[in-house]
């Protein structure tokens, strides 16, 4: 059966090459007389492709059928053990009018003919084969310890391409030239050791990233290319801050995102969700830096019955590590002068202005800090980070491919004249610009926290300005946790879009962000079209078939792949492998994740949102998809309790919340500590019984906090039973209350 699984694997490669070379054949030659030719891709992958011009060789056996629950069986492998040998090579053309396939070995031109023709469906579905079947057969063949091998010293490769990135070789080789430079003369210009410099590009060379054309002399070659932001070495070196602000900057932005505080944190993961529990809390010295940890008690959310039953919550388990890792001594603060030096951040506590507390990420422990990613994010010393991040968000658009179709799909092209789309959490406007050059009849705000707008807006001024002036485009701060803002008396948007936003979150969140945005939608009418909800993220596929078609079918569509056939993995395997890896960017960094089809489902149904319509860029995972209002469950407060975040609203969310607290600040919005250090600011002289606490203490008893402080109690076991102090005669709210005043060092 193996060796009918090889060949199965080969004739997948050698059909999907044929392929390739009917469709570059029937293109026009870039140096014919005639016109420059217009390339399709208007095909999507939610329908059928227009078929592939017919294959050169007519003796090859066609493709076999696509992905189905039928034919994603062993069964299939008659058809490849009885097939003739095949992938005779096909002699190289002499003919100068054929267009090429891209050469690896040179760097390429994103807007060429053969590069645009890398995206048009057909053709990219055959490099999906292509990359899957190649990628299995080698680990099929190749001895598994060295696969072992490969696997856990990857991060190697990571390492060595941030190195690339941040010392600017890429500058560095595109002014040399396809010949490249020797080692010598790199190592002058950036400052480290020549025999460092070589071994770290040799190994980015065995991985086909950078070309070595003769010993210790390197080149870019296409992959590397994109690594070059457009700005000379020169320029990189003096203002480090600006070399991603250049229009072909954003691929080199998100490669050096990847490789910075991301990959750091993935190498945290494992102890973020494994680790002993024995460590004592109570030894751990009140003035070391882990001190500023919140009490496990005060820091996890309200348990909900599924995870009552757990011998340790994850929050429980992950305190000693990360009170260990935070008392650590920490590098200086400052930034040096080095072309990729970047300072560390201290810990801090979360504020009313950080948002939800969450349970501590990858990320907290990689960076010895108690603040989420997107707050230390836009701390003065990483203003770098924070402008890079914003530039590597338009580097994503890769995952789109070349063609716009199915980001200006449907509903946009159904909207009537003046519709408002609001683009969610939308950056500096990348995705928006795309859509308000395509539709001048539509109107955008693209809403995001303050500093990111800000940058948004100095770009706009600068590549996009009459947009901008004309009020068809403008930038709003606002926080997605809170209620929309009115818009033009009370107008309903047409269109809510959130790209890559909702992967950010865990569902408790997420839930929330799509709440808000279900209570300001049109539920339509008629005669009247309701609000739209796109969501634009990567939407995994299993890695095996399944028979619950029922939870893969949206508008009459399935959730399969084209071109998944036997013995391909049901989600392309290795072709597909972009995705899983932001899964995990997700889950080390934010606590989010990317969904499949049947999660996401779940996920907006219970916020009130009901999917109508999926649709993927061929080649890529990255999905749109479409969802309009639908019944809003009961007990979708915004305030729902969960594992992962503790709000201040009742479970029915009507109930009205007292003046007193209101007017200290705290809103339903706020979690567990952030209300609490709100109140404890409006506290006169730290007195105890004032008004703030007094209030406080009779709101959290209505909320029958006692049971949940009970449940935790019973969860975390004694430890916990010493931290948090029994219910006193003011209420459990108070007893809270005034652990949150020593916590904080505001009265005893």
């Amino acid at each position: 059966m193996t060796f009918a699984t090889l060949r199965a694997l080969q004739a997948i490669i050698g059909d999907a090459i044929d392929e390739i070379y009917a469709a570059y054949k029937s293109e026009h030659p870039p140096n014919c007389n005639s016109p420059s030719p217009s390339i399709s891709v208007s095909a999507s992958s939610s329908s059928s492709s227009s078929p592939a011009p017919p294959s050169p060789k007519p003796h090859r056996s066609p493709t076999p059928p696509l992905l189905s629950l039928s034919n994603h069986t062993l069964s299939s492998a008659s058809h490849y053990s009885q097939s003739q040998p095949s992938n005779i090579p096909i002699p190289p053309s002499n003919d100068d009018t054929l267009l090429d396939f891209p050469d690896l070995n040179l760097p390429g031109d994103p807007s060429s003919p053969a590069e645009l023709l890398t995206s048009r469906p057909d053709v990219a579905n055959a490099i999906s084969r292509i990359v899957a079947a190649a990628s299995q057969l080698a680990v099929v063949v190749r001895p598994p310890f060295l696969t072992i091998c490969d696997a856990s010293m990857i991060y190697h490769l990571p390492s060595c391409l941030r190195f690339l990135e941040a010392s600017h070789i890429p500058e560095l080789l595109s002014a040399a030239g396809p010949s490249g430079l020797s080692v010598i003369e790199i190592s002058a210009s950036v400052g480290v050791d020549s025999v460092k410099i070589s071994h770290i590009l040799r190994l980015l060379a065995t991985h086909h990233i950078i070309r070595e054309s003769e010993p210790d002399t390197f080149a870019l070659n296409r992959i590397s290319a994109l690594l070059d932001s457009g700005r000379s070495f020169t320029e990189c070196r003096s203002a480090p801050g600006k070399k991603y602000d250049a229009e072909c900057g954003g691929v080199a932005a998100l490669a050096a995102l990847n490789t910075d505080e991301l990959f750091k944190a993935s190498a945290y993961f494992t102890d973020a969700l494994l680790h002993s529990p024995d460590a004592s809390l109570k030894s751990t010295p009140a003035t070391s830096a882990s001190a500023l940890l919140p009490p496990i008690s005060l820091s996890s959310g309200p348990m909900s019955p599924s995870t009552q039953s757990v011998s340790r919550s994850p929050l429980t388990r992950a305190q000693p590590v990360i009170r260990r890792l935070l008392s650590r001594p920490k590098l200086s603060g400052s930034t040096d002068d080095r072309p990729f030096g970047f300072p560390v951040s201290p810990p801090r506590i979360p504020t009313p202005d950080t948002g939800p507390v969450l349970a501590p990420t990858a990320f907290n422990l990689s960076q010895a800090t108690t603040l989420p990613y997107w707050t230390w994010l836009e701390t003065p010393e990483n203003g770098n980070r924070l402008a890079r991040f914003a530039r590597a968000m338009a580097g994503t658009e890769g995952w789109m491919g070349a063609s716009d179709t199915e980001l200006c799909a449907f509903p946009f092209p159904e909207l009537a004249e003046g519709a408002l789309v609001i683009d969610v959490g939308g950056g500096i406007g990348s995705t928006t610009l795309r859509l308000a050059e395509r539709f001048s009849k539509l109107r955008f705000v693209v809403q995001d926290r303050e500093p990111v707008c800000r940058l948004g807006e100095a770009a706009w001024d600068i590549h996009s300005p009459t947009l901008i002036k004309s009020g068809r485009v403008r930038f709003q701060v606002h926080d997605f946790f809170k209620p929309q803002p009115a818009y033009d008396g009370d107008i309903k948007p047409a269109v809510f879009l959130l790209r890559v936003v909702c992967h950010d979150w865990p569902d408790a969140l997420a839930r929330r962000i799509l709440l808000q945005l279900r209570r300001a939608a049109d539920e339509g009418a008629p005669d009247k079209k309701p609000t739209y909800l796109v969501i634009c993220d990567h939407l995994l596929p299993y890695a095996c078939t399944s028979t619950k078609t029922s939870e893969l079918s949206v508008g009459g569509g399935t959730e399969a792949l084209r071109g998944a056939q036997w013995p391909l993995l049901a989600n392309l395997g290795a072709a597909s492998a972009n995705a899983y890896w932001m899964d995990m960017t997700m889950q080390v960094t934010l606590g989010g994740q990317e969904r499949t089809l049947p999660e996401l489902r779940l996920l907006a149904e219970s916020a009130g949102w009901r999917l109508i319509r999926v649709a993927r860029t061929e080649g890529s995972l990255f999905a749109h998809v479409v969802a309009e209002p639908g019944a809003l469950p009961s007990g979708s407060a915004l305030g729902n309790r969960s594992p992962s975040v503790a709000t201040l609203v009742a479970s029915d969310g009507e109930e009205e919340i007292p003046s007193a607290i209101v007017d200290r600040g705290a809103t339903p919005a706020m979690d567990l500590l952030s209300a609490a250090r709100t109140l404890l600011r409006a506290r006169t002289g730290g007195k105890k019984g004032s008004s703030g606490e007094s209030v406080w203490g009779r709101w959290m008893q209505r909320k029958s906090y006692a049971d949940e402080n009970d449940a935790r109690r019973g969860l975390a076991g004694s430890a916990a039973e010493k931290i948090v102090p029994s219910p006193s005669p003011g209420g459990q709210g108070r007893g809270l209350l005034r652990k949150v005043s020593q916590y904080f060092g505001e009265g005893s």
